[in-house]
């Protein structure tokens, strides 16, 4: 069992990730109000099984996508955008606007958590992405204002796009979809991972076309130490 450092920070709590099923047999030795997660894959029907007899919800079902390098170029859907990287004058921006967003994920939906404190989820992790964590963000404009963003992070031989999102004033527009082509154009030789939820079809869709294939699916399970 290990500590999610981050989230235990922003919400408060012991926040844990199993690491096998046998973890979810001490669960009954944490305190009260610890949370725990554990991924399983989309073919562990058994331990899927042996969970929701335990208790435990499914929190989050993810696709992993993947584009191998030089694949075919993708069209940016919307050539009227500017796209750049991240500049600094428009941190703020970012941090003000990014983090409300997201409104569809798992700990929204999750009625154990304090909707603020999520809040400061996103705004932690976009700061963190601006300061250390990612090799760039990738932002996209028009009429030089701040519509969309997508984060860039290096792992060794492997790039992984995430935190991608459209702002108020670019919905409706192709946003994310005209990024995830940028991004990928200017990424287009090396081997790229792309993670997104069951439910954003759209998405999906952008990605296939763009030249990313399915390659796994993972399910978070949670539990809530009552």
């Amino acid at each position: 069992m290990k500590d999610d450092v981050f989230l235990s920070a922003i919400f408060g709590i012991p926040w844990k990730i199993a690491q096998n099923l046998n973890d979810i047999d001490i669960i009954d030795s944490f305190p009260k109000g610890t949370k725990i997660d554990i991924s399983i894959n989309e073919d562990n029907l058994d331990s899927i099984g042996r969970l929701i007899r335990k208790g435990w919800y499914l929190g989050n079902t993810k696709i992993i996508f993947e584009r191998t390098p030089g694949n075919f170029i993708p069209k940016i859907h919307n050539v009227e955008f500017q796209f750049e990287s991240l500049k600094p004058k428009d941190y703020d921006v970012l941090l003000t606007k990014g983090p409300t967003i997201f409104i569809n994920d798992r700990y929204h939906l999750d009625p154990n958590l304090n909707k603020d404190k999520i809040l400061n989820l996103y705004k932690s992790w976009i700061k963190n992405n601006i300061e250390t964590r990612t090799k760039e963000i990738l932002i996209a404009k028009s009429n030089d204002k701040l519509i969309g963003f997508l984060s860039v992070i290096e792992s060794g031989s492997k790039y992984y796009f995430e935190l991608i999102g459209t702002l108020p004033d670019g919905k409706g527009l192709g946003v994310g979809k005209s990024l995830i082509q940028f991004a990928t154009q200017r990424y287009n030789n090396e081997h790229i991972l792309v993670t997104t939820q069951f439910h954003n079809i759209a998405m999906q869709r952008c990605l296939v076309k763009s030249g990313y294939l399915p390659v796994s699916t993972e399910y978070i399970y949670t539990i809530h130490v009552e």
